[in-house]
């Protein structure tokens, strides 16, 4: 049996038994080690306090060639010239090709072996830094280290090539579109495509925004510490990063923008972190809920090299912490400061978190129901919060304020594109009119704050009481207007289309964008509207259920949906409670304070 045989067969055994805490390509190089010491190429180690990394030599081959490469130790402090590669590990579970280095073998992402055959030339070598190979992925201190310097290492390089896959489903023509776009106005831009060709180019785009590189977390580092303009390449076409921003921000607004779901986010949050260096952990943090890591951790660690100095001296880049101390170690250190991070993607069932620890790997395609500036329901109050035990147990000062009695099951409303299973904005409302008239068919005692004459409270809460401006992932808000109120009876049939809306509009279309702006700040997501048991309206998370209780922590925006766990609390998640947002509980008879404990 050949070698290559023996490897392909041992790596294809191995992989079933996998340890769910080791990525498929680190627990393969392993195995492969222990199985195969003599041929298997095994990194040297680094000093780390001389700022060494490792280059790749690229050697010249020709198509069918086996990749062969040179790996040698540099100073990132000494004059180099060298490029460094951008991209995804996808693919890891169908195999590893090998490649040589120093002459022994490597197993490699099969994306990665791509790219390095595309990258090759026939007559000169070529440097490159990548981090599969560079960095040493079996030694977590050392891979610390390497991490930590990658925003210099990236920085340094003469140019950031950004390498999106290989060539399919027609890539080469989405990136022949992308100059073109440069080259003509907005008015231009055939969004609205009858002709077949035309059509076939912008959904060969669309596939190619849709690529797992647009949301992998270390390309906002990757790409914000590039000196000079990037190269993005796909197949054999590549093309400059700055066209495909221009292309970008000529298309966002339009009608075209489903094309950019995936990657207007990266060009979005690579402009904010290059207008300005240094960042709040929490905003970035909150800008990338769209993105995703392998590792859980790296959706932290993917981030310290751009965070201001108090940030990075509080968190530390360390592979030997499990995602739970991760995720805990964050959730405190921005505790100290704001308690609105209780806002967050709380309440997960991943990674054994606390329930007040927000999961920043759990993929959001929406923002949440907090946003700054925009609700003061307990926020005057002065914050007393602390941790006791092992340090993950919350208590922190508050009131509580309600119960929730009545909740609409029926309805799920997604802030992306609905799949097929989500009711419409029109059923969202049907199911919850009818909840409301259940309601109000109770004795007066079971639906005390709900006040007939507030005709404005169903509307206000449906939208929480804001107009959502701009797009999702820059998603700003303001007030509500009385005029969504006036959208929201339109929208329910009840009052025609003012008549100086676009007359000469067909009349279909003329109410769907009349109510537009009601209907998209309508976007509940995945939340749930409710009726406490003293007749307030709410939208909460979709874990909410009957019986759990709303409070308010002091300092908090916004209330908290809680549920009892015997002497604790477990936080199912902010909520949006009407007539509470503006501190109105304070303002009258105060509520009796109490200290929850949430784990």
């Amino acid at each position: 049996m050949s070698r290559d045989r023996q490897v392909r067969e041992a790596v294809a055994a191995m992989l079933a038994e996998r340890p769910s805490n080791i990525s498929h390509h680190n627990w393969a190089h392993m195995t492969l080690i222990e199985r195969f010491p003599t041929t298997m190429f095994r990194h040297s180690p680094l000093n780390p306090q001389m700022h060494d990394f490792r280059l790749l030599t690229l050697l010249p081959g020709g198509r069918d060639d086996t990749i062969k490469c040179t790996l040698t130790e540099a100073c990132l402090r000494d004059s180099l010239r060298y490029e460094a590669l951008s991209y995804t590990w996808a693919g890891e579970p169908g195999g590893f090709p090998m490649i040589e280095v120093n002459g022994l073998q490597f197993p490699v992402s099969p994306n990665l072996h791509l790219a390095l055959s595309h990258l090759r030339s026939e007559v000169v070598d070529r440097v490159l830094w990548i981090d599969a190979i560079s960095i040493d992925q079996l030694n977590d201190k050392e891979k610390g280290g390497q991490i930590q310097m990658m925003g210099e290492i990236y920085k340094g390089a003469s140019r950031v090539l950004v390498w999106l896959g290989q060539a399919a489903e027609d890539s080469d023509l989405a990136m022949s579109l992308i100059p073109k776009i440069n080259t003509i106005t907005l008015d231009d831009v055939p969004f609205s495509i009858e002709d077949d060709e035309k059509r076939k180019a912008w959904d060969a785009l669309l596939r190619l925004f849709r690529r797992p590189w647009w949301t992998r977390c270390w390309v906002i580092q990757e790409i914000a510490a590039a000196s000079s303009d990037p190269l993005v390449g796909c197949g054999k076409v590549w093309l400059d990063w700055s066209r495909f921003a221009h292309a970008v921000n000529l298309m966002s607004g339009s009608v075209s923008e489903r094309v950019l779901q995936t990657a207007s986010p990266t060009f979005t949050l690579m402009q904010i972190v290059r207008d300005d260096k240094t960042h709040r952990i929490q905003d970035l943090l909150k800008y990338s809920v769209q993105f995703a890591a392998t590792e859980a951790q790296d959706m932290v660690f993917s981030l310290l090299g751009l965070v201001n100095d108090d940030d990075r001296s509080a968190l530390k880049l360390d592979y030997s912490k499990s995602v739970r101390q991760v995720f805990t170690e964050v959730a405190k250190h921005l505790l100290r400061n704001d308690i609105n991070v209780l806002c967050f993607y709380t309440n997960s069932s991943c990674h054994d978190l606390p329930s007040w620890v927000p999961d920043w790997s759990r993929f959001q395609a929406r923002w949440p129901l907090w946003m700054p500036g925009m609700y003061r329901a307990g926020s005057a109050q002065s914050r007393k919060i602390r941790f006791i035990g092992d340090g993950l147990t919350l208590m922190a000062e508050g009131i509580l304020m309600d119960q929730i009695e009545h909740v609409d099951t029926k309805s799920r409303l997604t802030l992306s594109s609905s799949p097929d299973t989500d009711s419409t904005p029109e059923e969202v409302v049907d199911n919850i009119e009818a909840l409301l008239e259940t309601v109000k068919q109770l004795p007066a005692s079971k639906r005390k704050l709900l006040d007939p004459q507030r005709s404005d409270a169903l509307w206000r809460t449906l939208v929480t009481n804001r107009l959502l401006l701009g797009r999702a992932h820059t998603m700003g808000s303001e007030i509500a207007p009385q005029k969504l109120g006036k959208m929201f009876e339109v929208f329910r049939n009840r009052s025609p289309v003012p008549a100086f809306f676009h007359p000469q509009m067909p009349q279909q279309q003329r109410k769907q964008e009349y109510i537009k702006e009601f209907v998209q700040s309508m976007q509940l997501g995945d939340q749930r509207f409710f009726v406490t048991a003293d007749g307030r309206m709410g939208i909460g998370p979709h874990a909410l259920r009957k019986d759990d209780v709303l409070a308010i922590i002091f300092g908090a925006d916004m209330p908290f949906v809680f549920r009892a766990r015997g002497e604790s609390y477990q936080l199912i998640g902010c909520s949006y409670v009407d007539g509470v947002m503006n501190g109105e509980l304070f303002k009258s008879k105060m509520h009796g304070k109490r200290t929850f404990v949430i784990r």
